[in-house]
């Protein structure tokens, strides 16, 4: 479920009192279904005239209170509606606090008044927003007032759409892991188990084995790249986690820290509300001053309160894998495995769709694969 941050409603919108009059106004417009109706915030009683629908008249008023409710400027606009506007049925009441209506003499006192006139007046404050732009059709208010989903641009933006379009197709193989003699067969399985092995873990390979785009594959999971818009936004909103992915290659420029500030700045992420999962791709990539410099940082990174996980890729064989012995446990040390024969196979029949491989050609491609790991 989306959560609504009304203090961030506030900073998005600096005029919030009018912002949540038009809010208000959509959502009624969409339960009456007619975009024809015209506002008038300034008239009594109403925020617009009254609309018939479903042999029902409906008419609505919005207030935005802070700090607490004040029933008194409820009270009001109510009894100039139901002079104003004899014919109602039901008013509806949008405000944004929270309140504890059964406690309310003055609500109580309103809805007794309304009753008698034939009037029903429905109380819609923060648990109606809750579920209201909870719904998939209301999910574009929730972004426009709210900012909901302002974290999906970022996540456009890190993985070009032929990179997405490969690692979500039948053509992407899937790799085999094995961490402490546990074999990992699908990218969803490593996920959960990076998530859970520690702080600081990392995915080795030789040269040519996938890290890379095994690191793009995890990225795309872990921000929901493969779900609809409106599951991904959900599926971010309750993870509470935002992925965030850098090529520790470009530390030869600039240290990590700079690095991950641009990526914070550059796509206004909001972190107040969120943990972060650091995916460091390359540290083999780096000189060995560079990569003792970015672990160190990365050390102190782990230990802040908004990093939920850090996870590394380096190659098996680089020299670098001594900067990581005292901070990556043996259980968070994943490594990537050969590709076995009967994958490669059920790998090349659902591609092409061929119901026999040439084993001479599935040889050869162990054996050029062999050849390019001792590059």
């Amino acid at each position: 479920m989306i959560e609504l941050d009304w203090a961030k409603f506030e900073i998005l919108n600096k005029k919030y009192t009018n912002a949540f009059e038009t809010l208000c106004l959509h959502l009624f417009s969409r339960f009456v279904h007619t975009e024809c109706i015209v506002a008038d915030f300034n008239q009594a009683g109403l925020e617009t005239e009254p609309v018939a629908y479903k042999g029902k008249v409906y008419g609505f008023q919005s207030k935005y209170f802070s700090p607490s409710m004040d029933y008194k400027q409820i009270e009001h606009s109510v009894q100039l509606a139901l002079t104003a506007y004899p014919n109602l049925d039901v008013i509806k009441i949008f405000y944004n606090c929270n309140a504890r209506l059964s406690a309310s003499p003055t609500k109580q006192k309103l809805d007794e008044i309304a009753k008698k006139q034939g009037v029903k007046l429905e109380w819609l404050g923060r648990t109606y927003f809750e579920t209201a732009l909870n719904k998939k059709e209301n999910l574009d208010l929730c972004q426009l007032f709210f900012g909901v989903g302002r974290e999906l641009e970022y996540f456009a933006d890190v993985i070009d759409s032929e990179k997405r379009i490969f690692l979500t197709s039948s053509n992407y193989l899937e790799l085999n892991v094995a961490c402490a003699e546990k074999k990992l067969e699908n990218s969803e399985e490593l996920v959960k188990e990076l998530l859970s092995s520690g702080e600081i873990s990392v995915i080795k390979g030789l040269p040519g084995t996938g890290k890379s785009m095994l690191l793009n594959k995890i990225f795309m999971i872990l921000s929901g790249s493969n779900l609809d818009f409106y599951e991904q936004v959900v599926a971010i909103s309750e993870n509470k986690s935002i992925p965030i992915l850098i090529k520790l290659k470009y530390c030869s420029a600039c240290s990590l820290e700079q690095l991950i500030l641009a990526k914070k700045t550059e796509y206004k992420l909001d972190f107040d509300n969120y943990s972060v999962i650091y995916l460091f791709d390359g540290l083999d990539e780096v000189s060995s001053e560079i990569a003792e410099q970015t672990m160190s940082y990365i050390k102190e990174l782990a230990k802040q309160k908004s990093t939920k996980n850090i996870i590394l890729s380096i190659r098996t064989m680089s020299s670098n894998n001594m900067y990581l012995y005292d901070c990556v446990k043996e259980n968070a040390t994943f490594e990537i495995q050969e590709l076995d024969e009967k994958k490669v196979d059920l790998f090349f029949k659902n591609t092409f769709e061929i119901q026999e491989l040439d084993e001479k050609k599935v040889d050869l491609f162990f054996k050029n694969r062999g050849e390019k790991d001792k590059l």
